[in-house]
């Protein structure tokens, strides 16, 4: 993988990585197309990039929770029960994101073999590209009269969400898609699917970066540091424009106009697999 290789690679992830079409397919799309075997380090590193994306938009979001989390932990300490003590949203939102975080990291170190393998599955691609598509299509339906505030979001809507950017891992299944989407389906405000969606992504993408940072440091990949630097710095980037045009199509409730992409590419991902 050269340099422009790279490039090509970070502008398809900073572009899908916020689209609800899942970028670690398309990834996988385009490195087959191009003949490449890349690491999955580098897939990890341009979602890296995203992910500073992500804490430079939501750098006020992440300061309170941080600030909160630590305030709440304060107070428990002092006696303040716990129902009391994540009482302020702020509070609410940091338990909320741990508690999502939970069944992220179970799916992703009990399958983590064999969901790398499907890095390399065109078939499972476009399989997974089509459920995000159907999923999508659903959200159309979606008009709660009164949605839910982050006062009324509990921790079974956290763990069934984690549960589902679990499942995200699966090249072909949007990580942005299936949470807003089941955010949605729960009843949030939309507002609120979007942004504790964003904020779910930040421990996930840490988490893997740190298990995939253990393989090169032990010697077990070897690293193009020239390449992956600049795919990063491209994804983050482009990722910067695309994650503002997501916000416009949540605000919108234009989610489900990406079904019928999903269900092309996904398609022509199958019938692709058969021809080769």
């Amino acid at each position: 993988m050269n340099i422009y290789d790279a490039i090509i690679l970070g502008i398809i992830q900073g572009i899908t990585e916020w689209l609800p079409v899942s970028s670690s397919g398309h990834l996988v799309i385009a490195q087959e197309l191009m003949g490449l075997d890349v690491p999955i380090f580098f897939d990890v590193m341009v979602h890296l990039g995203t992910l500073l994306v992500v804490l430079w938009v939501f750098r006020k979001d992440v300061w309170d929770i941080i600030v909160g989390f630590f305030q709440m932990i304060f107070d428990m300490a002092r006696g303040v029960p716990f129902s009391k003590a994540a009482e302020a949203p702020e509070r609410k939102l940091s338990v909320l994101v741990i508690v999502g975080t939970i069944p992220t990291a179970i799916i992703g170190y009990i399958f983590k073999d064999p969901l790398e393998a499907l890095f390399s599955n065109l078939l499972a691609v476009g399989v997974a590209l089509l459920f995000t598509g159907s999923y999508l299509f659903f959200t159309k339906k979606v008009n709660p009269e009164r949605p839910r505030e982050i006062g009324k979001m509990t921790m079974k809507d956290a763990l069934i969400i984690g549960t589902l950017q679990g499942v995200a891992i699966i090249p072909g299944v949007s990580r942005s898609g299936s949470t807003i989407a089941t955010g949605l389906f729960a009843g949030l405000d939309k507002e609120l699917a979007t942004r504790y969606s964003f904020l779910l992504f930040i421990p996930a993408i840490l988490g893997a970066t740190i298990l995939q940072s253990g393989a090169v440091i032990s010697g077990e990949e070897t690293i193009q540091w020239v390449p992956t630097i600049a795919g990063t710095l491209t994804a983050m980037v482009v990722g910067y424009f695309a994650i503002q045009a997501l916000f416009r199509i949540i605000r919108e409730r234009k989610l489900h106009l990406f079904s019928y992409y999903c269900w092309v590419v996904g398609a022509a991902v199958i019938g692709l697999y058969f021809y080769l």
